[in-house]
C-alpha cells in the first residue's frame, strides 16, 4: 500500500520547471534574500518551491517559497529571542507526525521526495520551521488564548439566539494611483504598526485617506459582520476594540480599518435551525499579489477536485498537499464558523462544494453534515477551535510585527 500510495504521488505530478531566479544568479548558493543578516540563498529557495510543487501547491510556488522562507527566518530568530530550541528528535516526531496523516513513515515520504528532486534537509527545514513557530506562539499567548467557560457558553448562545455582530469602522483608503503600488504599500504596513502602537488615527485619516469616508474622518457607521466581505469580516472580529487591520487590499488600493465598537443585533431566529456544522477545506495558497495566470491555474485544479469529488471523506486524504488549515473541520457551531466561510455555508446543503478566494488563497469548501445537537464533545471541540483561532490570529499579528520590524533585502 505504501509503495501505491508514493507511485501515486509521483505519477500524479508534471514536471518542475526550473526557478529563473536560481538559475540567472550564477551559483544556486548564491544569496538571493537577506532577513536581518540572515542568508536564504537560490538553492534554498529552488528546493522549497520544488517540494511545494510536490505537495500540490498552486499559483506561483516561487513567490510562494519565498515568501515561506522569509517567515521561516523571521520565526526562527523569534525563537532564538526567546531562548527556544527544538531538538532533533522532536523534529523527527512532527516529521513522522506529518507523513502519518499520509499512511507513510518519515522515511519513505523523504525518499519519495528525494525521487523528485527535494534534499531531506529541506523537509526537515521546513518541519523544524513549523514546529519552532508553534512552540513560539504558544510561548507567548497561549493563556491569552485559552478561551473560558463563559467564552464557550456565549459561542453557543450567539449561535442558538440566533444573533449576529455589528461593528462600528473607521478607515483610512489609499488608491495606488498616486504614488505607486510598492509605496503606497509600504506607507501602509507602516502606518498599521504605528497606529497599532496609540497613533493618531483621525489624523491619519485627514493625511492620507482619499475615499469619501474622508469627510467624516474616517467614519463609515454601523455595518453588520455579514456585509462585509468574507476576507474583511476575519479580520475585524479577530480585533479588539481600538486595533487596526493589517493592510487589506482593495480594488486600485488598500484600505486600513479601525475597530471603533462592537453590538450585537437580532436577527431572524435559528433555534429550530442547525446548531453545528462539519465542514471540509482545501486550501490552494497564493501570494497577496498572484498573477491571474496563477489565479486562474489555481481555480482551474480547484474545479477538478470538485468534479472528482463525491463525499467528505474523498478529500480527507488530501488535506496535507494543501495550504495549512485545509482538512475536515471537527463539529463547529455555527455561531464560531470562521467569517472568511460563514456566509457561503449558510447557503449550502450537506454534499455541496464551493469554490472561492479570500486572503488565504483560493479555497474549496464542502459541507459535510448539520446537526441540531451539542454533545460534550462537541463542546471540547468549539474549545479547541475558538483556541486555534485565537493562536492563529495572534501568531499571524506577531508575525506582521516581526515583518515590519525586519531588514529585508532582495538580491537579483
Amino acid at each position: 500500500m505504501k509503495r501505491l500510495l508514493v507511485a501515486s504521488l509521483l505519477i500524479a505530478l508534471t514536471p518542475f520547471a526550473q526557478p529563473a531566479r536560481a538559475q540567472e544568479s550564477g551559483t544556486p548558493y548564491a544569496p538571493v534574500v537577506v532577513v536581518n543578516e540572515s542568508v536564504i540563498t537560490g538553492y534554498e529557495l529552488e528546493q522549497r518551491a520544488r517540494m511545494l510543487e510536490v505537495f500540490g501547491a498552486g499559483g506561483d510556488v516561487l513567490a510562494l517559497a519565498e515568501e515561506q522562507l522569509i517567515s521561516d527566518r523571521l520565526q526562527l530568530q523569534a525563537a532564538e529571542t526567546l531562548g527556544l530550541e527544538i531538538d532533533d528528535e522532536t523534529v523527527e516526531s512532527a516529521a513522522e507526525e506529518f507523513a502519518g496523516r499520509r499512511e507513510l513513515t518519515a522515511e519513505v515520504l523523504r525518499n519519495a521526495l528525494q525521487a523528485r528532486g527535494v534534499a531531506p534537509e529541506t523537509f526537515n527545514a521546513f518541519i523544524r520551521a513549523g514546529i519552532t513557530w508553534r512552540s513560539v506562539v504558544q510561548s507567548r499567548f497561549r493563556r491569552q488564548a485559552t478561551p473560558t467557560e463563559n467564552d464557550l457558553d456565549a459561542a453557543l448562545a450567539l449561535a442558538d439566539r440566533g444573533l449576529q455582530k455589528s461593528v462600528l469602522l473607521q478607515e483610512i483608503g489609499m488608491p495606488f494611483a498616486e504614488n505607486g503600488e510598492e509605496e503606497t504599500m509600504d506607507t501602509a504596513w507602516r502606518l498599521s504598526r504605528e497606529l497599532n502602537r496609540g497613533g493618531n488615527f483621525t489624523g491619519a485619516v485627514r493625511r492620507y485617506s482619499k475615499t469619501p469616508s474622508r469627510a467624516r474622518d474616517g467614519k463609515l457607521g454601523w455595518l453588520p459582520e455579514t456585509a462585509l466581505p468574507p476576507q474583511v469580516a476575519a479580520q475585524i472580529l479577530a480585533l479588539q476594540v481600538g486595533e487596526v487591520t493589517a493592510p487589506i487590499p482593495i480594488t486600485r488600493g488598500v484600505s486600513i480599518l479601525k475597530l471603533l465598537d462592537v453590538r450585537e443585533e437580532a436577527r431572524e431566529s435559528t433555534s429550530d435551525g442547525p446548531l453545528t456544522v462539519t465542514y471540509s477545506e482545501l486550501i490552494i495558497p497564493l501570494s497577496q499579489n498572484a498573477a491571474d495566470g496563477a489565479v486562474n491555474a489555481a481555480r482551474n485544479q480547484a474545479e477538478r477536485i470538485r468534479s472528482d469529488t463525491e463525499l467528505c471523506r474523498d478529500l480527507d486524504q488530501r488535506a496535507d498537499e494543501f495550504g495549512i488549515g485545509s482538512g475536515r473541520s471537527e463539529p463547529t457551531p455555527v455561531g464560531a464558523v470562521p467569517q472568511s466561510i460563514s456566509l457561503l455555508l449558510s447557503q449550502m446543503d450537506p454534499g455541496d462544494i464551493e469554490i472561492q478566494e479570500d486572503s488565504r488563497g483560493v479555497v474549496l469548501v464542502m459541507l459535510c453534515a448539520r446537526s441540531n445537537e451539542t454533545s460534550p464533545e462537541e463542546r471540547e471541540a468549539l474549545r479547541q477551535r475558538l483556541f486555534n483561532q485565537r493562536m492563529n490570529t495572534l501568531g499571524q499579528g506577531y508575525l506582521q510585527d516581526l515583518r515590519g520590524d525586519a531588514v529585508i533585502e532582495r538580491r537579483s
